[in-house]
């Protein structure tokens, strides 16, 4: 997708292309993210060397290193938006109590717990691809959140105020 875009716009402007970039080619990179979760680094800099490609169009051989691309582009790393789908995942599956993901998450049951009432307890596992199971990998950033955030009316005001938090 990314040849073919480039091949299309030759000389496109930063705008464009991260408008190009969020319609076209960061769907298919966040596809199935709550399934598969790359476990491997190699496997996250090839998903991120996607986007790092990307955000290069624009510019020629002097251009703004990638971090500073995806500021320009208001574009998050995809290791940040893939945190961002897993708590909004887990948002709706235990605030909304949407089935059948509501069965997938234990809530700690030791009322000592400092935070909301929705911590997450961890789940024992044997395996590193249990590790990185949906229900073990957003526990630390589920239960580091704070109230407000928690508890927001809607899946809108949740991810807003997750961003907002986030950001801080």
């Amino acid at each position: 997708m990314v040849y073919l875009l480039r091949r299309t716009f030759k000389n496109p402007y930063h705008d464009t292309v991260a408008k190009l970039h969020k319609t076209y080619v960061r769907p298919i990179l966040e596809y199935s993210n709550l399934v598969w979760y790359p476990i491997l680094v190699r496997d996250s800099d090839l998903l991120e060397g996607v986007q790092r490609r990307m955000t290069r169009l624009p510019y020629g051989i002097l251009r703004p290193s990638y971090e500073q691309r995806l500021v320009i582009m208001k574009c998050p790393a995809l290791g940040q938006r893939r945190t961002r789908g897993d708590a909004i995942a887990t948002f709706i599956a235990l605030i909304l109590n949407v089935p059948p993901t509501n069965s997938m998450f234990t809530l700690n049951s030791d009322v000592r717990t400092r935070g909301h009432q929705f911590k997450l307890q961890k789940e024992a596992f044997r395996t590193r691809t249990r590790q990185f199971f949906f229900s073990n990998r957003i526990f630390d950033t589920w239960n580091s959140l704070p109230l407000q955030v928690v508890c927001s009316p809607s899946v809108l005001s949740f991810k807003k105020n997750f961003d907002h938090f986030m950001n801080m």
